[in-house]
Formats: structure tokens, sequence, C-alpha cells
């Protein structure tokens, strides 16, 4: 694993970020990849003598790569290319849609609550999984219509969702954070001689551009913005979480490396009130339900469809 990598990884230790991630990419719907490859299945078969590849002279057509990919994983797919038209003939008929400012909403809460606003680290998790963007997008968007469409189906009461928060309260709480900075290198000697120069009044954001190899934020002046202590890794989050603001802590090692941290700001936790954010408890219900709720809603949906199915293996 590269070092950008590995720094980055660090920032995805907590409990949420991998779990959304699952959650957005990995419940039920097709990949828009998946997608692509299958729509040929759909078009006429005059286009299926279009030639694909050359082999020492030898020809093959769409028509043997339609036939390769059906024949290997196309009845799984196909399946799942129904399942994906009934959730949107169903939201349809109950006149529910995902519309575009809903969209970019959902996708700043995740880059907000994952990565503290930052679109550029938001953009590296992508690559780091190789998800395409607009995957993501179209992942996320199904998301959104198959919570609306459980909700709309299976009603929450404020008893239910009540209860949930009572049993998830810390879920909800405000943690206490810390907004800080810092300077990662790879030895101690490096991280001592760094911590020298801070201590002779050298000027913490230029030594960040200049010898950290966090590419994420070295030019931002190693800013990490603010974190609670499940967001980074024990022994960096100790370290932090130690410092008063504008202290500057000693060498910190992690697997990453020797990081030099400056708190600059802190935030108090706190508790909160159902009555607060109810809807918010509501949605986070409804997205623990999806994994388990989306294939029972299937099953009902496809009781009532009409499929035909007209390509055989």
């Amino acid at each position: 694993m590269s070092k950008q990598k590995r720094v980055f990884t660090e920032k995805l230790s907590g409990f949420f970020a991998p779990r959304l991630l699952l959650v957005l990419v990995a419940l039920f719907f097709v990949s828009t990849v998946t997608l692509s490859v299958f729509l040929i299945l759909g078009r006429d078969n005059d286009t299926g003598t279009e030639l694909v590849a050359i082999v020492n002279g030898e020809k093959i057509y769409r028509d043997d790569l339609t036939s390769a990919l059906y024949a290997r994983s196309g009845q799984e797919i196909l399946e799942q290319l129904i399942n994906r038209v009934l959730f949107e003939q169903e939201a349809k008929k109950l006149g529910l849609e995902v519309g575009e400012d809903k969209l970019e909403q959902e996708i700043q809460r995740f880059i907000d609550y994952n990565f503290q606003g930052s679109k550029d680290d938001f953009y590296q998790l992508l690559e780091f999984y190789d998800i395409d963007l607009e995957q993501f997008f179209d992942d996320t968007r199904f998301k959104l219509l198959a919570s609306e469409l459980i909700i709309a189906k299976y009603p929450i009461s404020d008893e239910e969702s009540k209860e949930f928060f009572m049993q998830y309260r810390y879920l909800f709480e405000e943690p206490e954070q810390v907004e800080a900075r810092h300077i990662v290198v790879e030895s101690l000697e490096e991280a001592e001689a760094i911590l020298e120069m801070l201590m002779a009044g050298d000027d913490f954001a230029e030594l960040a551009g200049k010898y950290s190899i966090d590419p994420s934020n070295k030019d931002l002046g190693g800013e990490l913005g603010f974190f609670s202590r499940d967001m980074m890794t024990q022994s960096f989050s100790d370290a932090a979480f130690a410092l008063e603001i504008g202290e500057i802590s000693e060498p910190v090692a992690t697997y990453f490396g020797y990081h030099i941290i400056q708190v600059t700001n802190r935030k108090a936790g706190g508790e909160v009130e159902y009555d607060d954010i109810s809807d918010e408890v509501k949605r986070t219900m409804v997205e623990s339900m999806l994994e388990e709720m989306i294939p029972y809603v299937i099953s009902e949906l496809r009781v009532e469809a009409e499929i035909e199915y007209i390509l055989q293996p």
C-alpha cells in the first residue's frame, strides 16, 4: 500500500466511514459499470456483428462477448436489473423521486460527516476504493429512493423511533472534538528535528508543506479539521486530546510514521434531545434497516409483478 493510501486510511479508522460506504455502494443495486456492460443485451441483433477484437487473425464479435458475459453471471445481473426496475416503478407509483437538490444534500452530508467537509478527501476515498463518481452518485440516489420507499410503505411511528433513539443514543450525541494540524514524517529523528525548529519559532504550516508525507493536507499547512476520538488511530487521538489549544506534541508514533500535532481549537461534547433530531433518528433507523428490508420489499413486488424472460442463458 502506498504512503498516500496509508495516510488517508488513517482518517477512515472510525466506525461510520466504511459502514456508510458499504451501505452506499454494496447494498443491492447494480453498479454503473455492470449496467453499461449488460446494456448491450437490449440492443438490436444488427449490432451483434460488431467486431470487438482480433487474435492472430481470428475475429471476436460482440455476440461472442455478450454470450460469454451472460453465461458467466448474466442471470444474476438480469435479476438485479429487474429488481431495480421494480423499485423504480413502485417509487413512481407512490409519487416518490430524488431530485438533484436532495441528492447533493446527501452527498454533502456524507462529506461533512466523514471528512469534515473536505471534498479532496472524499475524492481520495473514491480513488482508494476504485469507485466511479457517477456510480457513487447513482448508488446514493437509489439508497435515498429505497429509504423513501420503505418509509412510505412501512411508516415508522414516533414510539418506535424514540425506542431506537434511547437504545442508540450515543450515535446521536455530539462527541468532544478537537481541531488540529500535523506534520508526519518517516523517522523519529526527522520528527525531533522538526520539533526543534517549531520550538525555535519556525512556522508550522511552512514546515508541513516542506516535510510532511501526508499528501492530503501538507499543502494546507497540515490541517486536519475537527475530529472526535474514534476518527483517528488511538495513539494519535490520545496525544491530540491531551493537548491544550496552541500546544504542540512530542513525536507520536503510528503505523504511518511519526507525527507532530498541534491543537488549534476544541469543541465540548453534549447530549441531544429526541425532539430536536427526530427526523435524523428516523432516517438513521431506516438506513440501519435497508439491508434487511430491501429483499423483503423486492419479494413483495415480485409477487405482484408480471415478468417475462426473453433472453435465456
